[in-house]
């Protein structure tokens, strides 16, 4: 498969990037052959010309953030129209117009069951929304797209994954407004951040540092799906007939799975599916229906992201 206009520079670049989003020029200028002059010059180009986003990822439960759900909208006006009403709704992080009957997907992370309640009511009185359907999802397996990157780079990447917060302490003010700036500049420098958080530059420097090494806060690059030649995209709901275990391990194991989360409802799994074209997601669904178990799968084709804003997790 080959990258639009990445040569294999570009490709190891991205890939370490993914690991640490925070490389210094110094540490990636030895492992791509370059002068840190040069690397800071390529890497200014993949971000400005937005090949990769890099920012920071963050456990929501550390946000206090712990009910997820996926809501299926059935709706009777454009899909646009009232799409863009539900991304008014700060608990909407994902807003996506979709093929078939329900005609948008929401993902939406709420506190508690009652906060969830509260926007499912939001929902519900915006106009056009006719149907409901959700999915609580009670646990993400695979979330971001480093199989898929590392397939297509070429490069080994090593996904990691945002901790909890350590529950000897809490995040204070400081800490939040750190990991909110790095969420919209995962690389903003300590000079940068100081004036912002009110710290001294070496007060933000360990601030950082702290929530980097306990894994609070993993900061990465993003590649665009345009940069990995991608162009199609898919919602997969999967009903499992007897443990879902397998089936999971499965689903993660496959690069074009970005998300599987187990989810209670209808389906037991609910996935998110990045590919080259219609050929590849119809390859990807087969595949799916062959392995041991699995029952229903139901899909849904993105045709427009309306909102992806993480920042509440």
């Amino acid at each position: 498969m080959q990258t639009n206009g990445l040569d294999a520079i570009d490709r190891q670049l991205i890939g370490e990037l993914i690991v640490d989003g925070r490389a210094s020029y110094a540490a990636l200028a030895p492992k791509v052959g370059l002068s840190q002059a040069a690397v800071r010059a390529r890497v200014k180009k993949l971000l400005d010309d937005k090949v990769v986003t890099v920012t920071a990822r963050v456990d929501p439960r550390s946000l206090g953030l712990g009910v997820f759900a996926f809501v299926f909208i059935t709706i009777d006006q454009p899909a646009r129209v009232v799409g863009n009403e539900l991304a008014k709704i700060p608990e909407a992080v994902f807003v996506v117009c979709l093929s078939g009957r329900q005609g948008l997907l929401v993902e939406i992370r709420c506190r508690d069951n009652t906060h969830l309640l509260d926007v499912f009511d939001q929902v519900r009185g915006i106009a056009g929304v006719v149907e409901v359907d959700s999915l609580t999802a009670m646990e993400y397996r695979k979330s971001g797209t480093s199989g898929i990157a590392e397939e297509i780079l070429g490069t080994p990447v090593a996904m990691r994954v945002a901790k909890p917060v350590p529950i000897d302490r809490k995040l204070d003010d400081v800490d939040l407004a750190l990991i909110g700036e790095l969420v919209h500049d995962g690389r903003a420098t300590f000079v940068d951040l100081a004036p912002k958080s009110g710290l001294s530059q070496a007060g933000v420097r360990s601030r950082v540092q702290r929530l980097i090494e306990e894994q609070v806060v993993v900061i990465q690059a993003f590649p665009s799906a345009e940069a990995l030649g991608l162009a199609s995209f898919a919602a997969v709901q999967v009903a499992v007939r007897g443990p879902v275990e397998p089936v999971a391990q499965a689903l993660c194991a496959r690069p074009e799975f970005t998300v599987v989360a187990l989810s209670g409802g209808t389906y037991d799994l609910v996935c998110e599916v990045w590919c080259r074209n219609y050929p590849h997601l119809l390859e990807i669904l087969d595949t799916v229906r062959a392995i041991d178990n699995v029952g229903v799968v139901q899909s849904n084709t993105y045709l427009e992201i309306l909102k992806e804003d993480y920042r509440l997790g």
